[in-house]
């Protein structure tokens, strides 16, 4: 009986640590909502490791808040290694784009494991803060 007990516990662990690891396996990746500051301040969105070596991110921009001064519902993304340091171009996406790949700069490979930063600021310089939604993978 205490052998069965023991082999049950075992399982157990064994099935929580299996959980363990695909709930970080899927912290690359995700939903966002999110608050845009005022005068194109910065906002991050997320950090994680890399979990391959494609030399891009993906991000799609499913709805933004009306800015005041402008027509304008784009929103700019972009990646920073973990000293802050740009690792893409800024890129302005819409809910139009669908899905987009930002690219590393050719000047930066980035290998599987690397930590990098995903960040994105309103497209234009408005004196309100704006919501918005979509989602990100980090790869």
């Amino acid at each position: 009986m205490r052998s069965l007990n023991f082999k049950s516990l075992i399982s157990v662990l064994c099935l929580f640590a299996f959980a363990l690891t695909f709930v970080f396996a899927l912290a690359v990746s995700g939903s966002f909502n999110i608050i845009l500051p005022a005068f194109k301040g910065d906002t991050k969105i997320n950090g994680a490791f890399k979990e391959t070596n494609d030399q891009f991110v993906k991000v799609r921009l499913d709805s933004k808040g009306d800015s005041l001064l402008r027509d304008n519902n784009q929103v700019d993304f972009w990646v920073t290694d973990s000293n802050g340091n740009y690792i893409t171009n800024v890129v302005a996406v819409s809910p139009q784009n669908g899905t987009v790949n930002i690219g590393f700069t050719s000047n930066n490979y980035i290998n599987k494991g690397t930590y990098v930063n995903l960040w994105t600021q309103n497209d234009v310089v408005d004196v309100v803060s704006v919501q918005a939604r979509g989602w990100y993978d980090l790869r």
